[in-house]
């Protein structure tokens, strides 16, 4: 095929519309999808074949005559007909006269430059070139397996000038229609036809002229990188100017030029004159790069990608990586962003509209609103649309999934973030293993500063990608936590509503009873009563009339007392406390719930911590990898509060004792790596916790050791409770294989297990060591018991000596103020780890009575008061009792 240029004045007049030629992007795409990243050359090479194939054929520019192509063709009866016939073998020459004029002929075709009215033919002479080097680097690469045949090297030398041909071609058509390319275009085709020609120089050993080549070539690939208007263009760029570098090197090499710097020979080399004579108009184009870049303006161009570590520069000359990384930072930033607005709006939520909603529907009995179908949907697509704060900014969440428009989800911003650095990783990665192994092939500079530079990026990357999932968790459990306390409170209100609610109705339960009638029955009643009044009944022949009363009561009449009313106000007590006992039972199997999510998270981003301080990136850094290891040993003693909480729950409080111990020493541990790190500000603030804020390290600290030394003292003093129980029923050794049972009996509770035995070893001699408490602990313990003892004796002395005047309702008061509230012991019923949630479980029971069954925690005590109250009654009641009162 060939061009006419005979008419290049008139196509240069005529103009048309621009034509977008980005010719490096189109090789580089075509090259590392089609084998070139590990060097299958004739991979490509048929890639090309088939793509010239497609644009000869949308271009009618196949080599066959028309004529002849109806004569070719057959039915498919007659070739049924025919049938299979043995073919005659014939030579090469009759074969060939017995082809022609069956639509075989070759016919040269001609494309008219005018004619051109889209990038087509520009792409059909680049694949051709393209296809032309491939087969020459196939053949060259089978040359030197095989030297004892030096005619695949001459072929593959000729397949090098038909590809220096299609790329001249390819230049002057661009050339010719300069009006309709843009300045970008034209210089990548003359920079693209330079590294053919300097490719061919080099198979052929012209080491001079190779040189010459690739150092104009060189000189104008930087030129379209400096002036590039954006940075994957500028990285394209780079990368053509890398794979140039190792045959820069063997020329001089081959010249005896020891320098290796190729920027210095290159411009030892190209001056303006050779620069001139190798490309002509290459001053020229350089300039009219240069007004291209001023014209357009530096404000348009994007910005440069900037990796930096430490102060040190880390390039990415990879286009593909250069994009992901690109979109990996966008989203960051706008997780950052949203980050700052959620902030902002959570400072003024308690102000808006909604919590005012929120705190109406909760004041309502302490009960949650029961929602229908739709209103739960319409609540869902409020929340994932967001509410707007004072600047009309969307707030965001800590979902995985919002809900947009049309019902379309899309991912939070912390999930669009970890995406987009995935992919970034996962580019990364491939180009790493893909340089590797070109690496293994041929021994070039190329390839190792290219694979020191992407593993680099790579570090830094993965880096980047643990630290956001690290953040991410921690969110995720704050927002956990978050929502067990909402619960919580949700439901002790709903508890104490109901026991509010309770004795109201009990104070009232002659208007309640009445409230339940229906309107007819109350009407009939209302309507008697009118009757009973407008005809009053009349005294029956000979009875006396009552007589008028002529002075006032000097007292008021009081009603026998049997002592009903204040046995029902004891009743009335005991149900109420064995109420909040079961509430707090309940409580304890809530906080227990969480526990495993808590832990399954803490532990995710301890295992992104260890990997992250396996990085190279990280180790080549101390300070780095002393913080890494502070945060990481902080997720530890985390970790072991939470699973601690759980065994103290579950009633393994020396296991508690023991995980508590060990998460005060890791503690130690990050105090002690986050002292040895210095100047590591940023890395800090790349996810939470901050340990080297302007405040200091030791806040952190010191608040994690006075949690942990709490909850020591409180597991310490929940283990001597369960000791004394332990003493009073004499049965010790039952209530061991109990505690330690309740963890094994559901998934949940082994996972934990198998978890704190990760970090520590319950062996016995630990476990004994644990039993014991210490003398400070014991002391505070028997204080409060002392404590919590004396009010009750004084209310039973005040109960019991109050004076007949007082009133039965100050004295269930008074008796309801004073008497400590009854709490189960740990021992008395450890909780269970579930396997699922029920979280609307204690929110639908019925408002009736807490005298619920049988508890085998409350049951002595019922029976020894139940006893008491008997006796006291058959001592104190005298004759006719029940109706004048009791002594």
């Amino acid at each position: 095929m060939e061009f006419d240029f005979s008419s290049r004045d008139q196509a240069a007049q005529a103009g048309g519309e621009p034509i977008a030629f980005p010719l490096l992007q189109l090789i580089s795409e075509a090259r590392n999808e089609h084998g070139m990243r590990q060097q299958d050359f004739a991979r490509y090479r048929r890639y090309c074949a088939s793509k010239v194939h497609r644009l000869r054929e949308l271009l009618a520019l196949t080599h066959a005559d028309s004529s002849h192509k109806v004569d070719a063709k057959k039915s498919k009866r007659a070739k049924a007909a025919r049938g299979k016939k043995p073919k005659k073998a014939q030579q090469a020459a009759a074969q060939s006269a017995d082809a022609k004029g069956h639509g075989n002929v070759f016919t040269a075709k001609k494309l008219d430059i005018a004619q051109v009215s889209d990038v087509r033919p520009a792409h059909l002479l680049l694949f051709e070139a393209e296809r032309a080097w491939a087969y020459s680097q196939e053949l060259r690469a089978e040359a030197f397996d095989d030297e004892s045949n030096p005619h695949l090297r001459k072929r593959g030398i000729s397949r090098l000038r038909r590809a220096e041909q299609w790329s001249h071609s390819l230049h002057q058509l661009v050339q010719a229609l300069s009006a309709r390319f843009d300045i970008f275009a034209q210089a990548e085709t003359a920079a693209y036809l330079l590294i053919i020609k300097s490719t061919t120089a080099f198979d052929r050993s012209h080491w001079d002229k190779a040189l010459q080549i690739l150092s104009v070539a060189r000189n104008l690939l930087n030129a379209i990188a400096t002036n590039s208007p954006t940075s994957r263009a500028e990285a394209l760029a780079n990368s053509f100017v890398d794979a140039g570098e190792a045959q820069m090197r063997y020329s001089a090499y081959q010249l005896g030029n020891a320098e290796q710097d190729m920027d210095k020979i290159a411009a030892s080399i190209a001056t303006s004159e050779v620069c001139q004579q190798v490309l002509p108009g290459y001053n020229q184009l350089v300039q009219d790069l240069a007004s291209a870049k001023a014209s357009a303006g530096s404000a348009q161009k994007q910005s440069a990608l900037s990796l930096s570590w430490h102060g040190h520069h880390i390039p990415v000359r990879n286009p593909e990586l250069l994009d992901t990384i690109v979109a990996a930072q966008a989203e960051e930033a706008a997780l950052r962003e949203s980050v700052k607005v959620e902030a902002v709006s959570d400072q003024d939520a308690d102000a808006g509209p909604t919590a005012s909603r929120k705190a109406k529907a909760s004041a309502q009995d302490g009960r949650r609103v029961r929602l229908s179908h739709a209103q739960r949907k319409a609540k869902k697509r409020e929340i994932a649309q967001g509410e707007s704060s004072a600047d009309g900014a969307r707030t965001a969440t800590t979902s995985t999934v919002r809900l947009g428009k049309a019902g379309h989800t899309e991912l939070d911003p912390f999930d669009r973030a970890l995406s987009a650095f995935t992919d970034a990783e996962d580019v990364a990665r491939k180009l790493v293993e893909d340089n590797a192994e070109a690496l293994s092939k041929s021994h070039s500079a190329r390839y190792e500063t290219a694979s020191k530079d992407l593993q680099t990026a790579h570090d830094l990357i993965f880096y980047r990608l643990l630290a956001l999932r690290i953040w991410r968790n921690l969110r995720l459990v704050a927002e956990v936590e978050r929502r067990a306390d909402k619960r919580e409170k949700r439901a002790m209100s709903s508890v104490e509503a109901r026991l509010k609610g309770k004795g109201t109705r009990s104070a009232g339960s002659a208007t309640h009873k009445r409230s339940k009638r229906s309107k007819g029955k109350q009407q009939k009643l209302d309507e008697a009563i009118a009757v009973k009044k407008a005809n009053p009944r009349k005294n029956p022949p000979g009875s006396r009339a009552k007589m008028p009363r002529s002075a006032p009561r000097t007292h008021a009449r009081k009603p026998a007392r049997s002592g009903t009313r204040k046995l029902r106000t004891r009743q009335a007590l005991a149900r109420e406390n064995r109420a909040r006992a079961i509430a707090a039972q309940k409580s304890k199997r809530r906080g227990a719930r969480a526990v495993p999510s808590l832990a399954k998270l803490l532990d995710a981003a301890e295992t992104s911590l260890v990997a992250m301080g396996s990085i190279g990136l990280i180790e080549s850094e101390p300070d780095v990898s002393s913080l890494v290891e502070a945060k990481a040993a902080w997720f530890r003693s985390e970790i072991l509060r939470h699973l601690a909480r759980a065994f103290s729950l579950s009633g393994a409080h020396a296991e508690a004792v023991l995980l508590l111990t060990r998460a005060q020493l890791y503690i130690r541990q990050a105090r002690q790596a986050a002292d040895l790190a210095e100047d590591v500000d940023e890395e800090d603030a790349d996810f939470p916790p901050r340990l080297k804020s302007s405040s200091g390290s030791d806040v952190v600290f010191d608040h994690s050791d006075e949690v942990l030394a709490n909850l020591k003292r409180g597991v310490q003093k929940s283990l001597l409770k369960a000791q004394q129980r332990q003493q009073q029923r004499g049965a010790g050794k039952v209530a061991k294989g109990k505690a330690g049972s309740t963890m094994s009996d559901s998934r949940a509770g082994q996972a934990l297990q198998e978890l704190a035995r990760k970090y520590i070893d319950f062996d016995p001699v630990s476990l004994q060591e644990a039993q014991r408490v210490p003398e400070d602990v014991r002391a505070e313990y028997e204080q409060e018991q002392q404590a919590a003892l004396t009010p009750a004796f004084k209310s039973q002395t005040k109960a019991t000596k109050a004076p007949a005047k007082a009133k039965p309702a100050a004295a269930a008061a008074q008796a309801v103020k004073q008497t400590p509230v009854p709490v189960q012991d740990d021992n008395d019923e450890t909780e269970h780890f579930e396997d699922h949630d029920d979280d609307e479980e204690e929110e639908d029971e019925e408002e009736g009575d807490y005298s619920l069954a049988y508890d085998p925690g409350n049951a002595l005590a019922e029976e020894e008061e139940a006893q008491a109250e008997a006796e006291a009654a058959a001592k104190k009641k005298g004759w006719l009792g029940g109706w004048f009162g009791r002594g």
